[in-house]
């Protein structure tokens, strides 16, 4: 029979007595470790961003060696350098400290805008007076001091600027109003461009999905109603209207 029991703190168990033997269903025990668990837990939640590792973070202003906070793009070279292309010059970061370049020649632009570097390890840069091509070994020489400021010698290449891609091929190509194909050929590098049919093959798309929702010519064909005055019609006609003939 049941049986109900309490401990000190007036609780009751809900007890059964099967085969002399009294079985109880601790309430009690479920009450407490219910409020444990979730406390446990929230001090779980709680903990855990306190514990969670924090990456290192420092913050790089032009006090550090940056040409200047606004910086237009960030390149990892072949060598593991940093490059960062700013407004007031090309950084180049080397883990320890930054060197601040000039491009082209003392009249040039300071702006910097984009910098591809080739599988050859030579380097495009783009400015905002242009495209420069600098060698591998430029970066390496001791470069000439203009205004207080390195200088990386550069070959302009030409006045516009725009993004670059090298394929698996080595094929340099050059994006602005058209795409080109960049080649060097006796000292000189030349823009070839190439025509891209986009229109023409959006064109042809547009036409096959056309003919995929309409009905063929055959089909067309088959299903139109004849023209009352095509000769197959008069001719119905007339053997109709004649009579058999014994």
């Amino acid at each position: 029979m049941p049986v109900d029991r309490s401990d000190g703190a007036g609780a009751p168990d809900s007890c059964r007595a099967l085969d002399s033997v009294i079985c109880c269903a601790p309430l009690i025990m479920r009450r407490r470790i219910v409020p444990r668990l979730i406390i446990s837990f929230a001090m779980v939640l709680i903990v855990s961003p306190v514990l969670a590792e924090r990456l290192p973070l420092k913050l790089y202003t032009s006090a550090d060696g940056l040409g200047s906070s606004f910086v237009d793009y960030l390149m990892r070279d072949s060598r593991g350098f940093m490059w960062f292309c700013t407004r007031d010059g090309l950084s180049r970061f080397d883990g320890a400290r930054f060197v601040t370049y000039r491009v082209g020649d003392k009249d040039s632009a300071v702006g910097i805008e984009g910098i591809y570097q080739t599988r050859d390890g030579n380097y495009w840069v783009a400015t905002t007076a242009g495209m420069f091509w600098i060698q591998a070994d430029a970066v390496s020489q001791l470069p000439d001091e203009i205004g207080g400021r390195p200088f990386l010698h550069g070959e302009l290449v030409g006045r516009g600027r725009g993004p670059l891609l090298e394929d698996r091929q080595g094929n340099l190509f050059y994006g602005s109003n058209d795409l080109y194909r960049i080649t060097r050929s006796n000292g000189k590098f030349e823009f070839t461009p190439l025509k891209l049919d986009i229109v023409s093959a959006l064109a042809r798309r547009r036409y096959r999905l056309l003919r995929r929702c309409r009905p063929s010519a055959s089909q067309s064909s088959s299903t139109a109603l004849p023209n009352r005055d095509s000769p197959a019609v008069r001719s119905s006609n007339l053997t109709a209207a004649t009579p058999a003939q014994t």
